[in-house]
């Protein structure tokens, strides 16, 4: 069979790219009556440019029980974001043991695609974006 001139991207990308979209969709679905806690200002503003709504950023809360006094007066349910290194881990399980005791409802199922790959947080995600999605001004050849 002969080759094509112009090949199609491979599985493996066409795969992720539907992972991803798929997951920033379910994402953007979920924080509509939830709120996404992420822990940088600049994940923050990624997930805002995705189109995310409800997103705080952890470092905006210092100290610590300043974010907890707040879920509490929103008490809607918490969808934890955080990055997949292991000082995010760390950070993640913390602040999901707290907000258990706070009987605060969360969630970290959100965070499984951040596992797979090399994208450990919002800037590998968005990098990955820009290099895939044909329409994006800063795709890279």
């Amino acid at each position: 069979m002969p080759r094509r001139a112009n090949p199609r991207p491979t599985r493996r990308a066409e795969g992720k790219l539907d992972l991803y979209t798929n997951w920033l969709e379910n994402i953007r679905n979920a924080s509509v009556g939830r709120i996404v806690l992420v822990k940088t200002k600049k994940a923050k503003e990624i997930l805002q440019a995705l189109k995310v709504k409800n997103v705080i950023a952890y470092t905006n809360f210092r100290p610590e029980y300043k974010l907890f006094d707040y879920l509490h007066r929103k008490k809607k349910e918490v969808i934890l974001l955080l990055g997949a290194d292991r000082p995010n881990n760390a950070l993640c399980e913390k602040l999901r043991g707290r907000m258990l005791q706070e009987k605060i409802k969360v969630s970290t199922r959100f965070r499984k695609p951040l596992f797979a790959d090399d994208m450990k947080d919002m800037a590998g995600l968005l990098t990955f974006l820009y290099k895939h999605v044909a329409d994006c001004p800063r795709k890279r050849y």
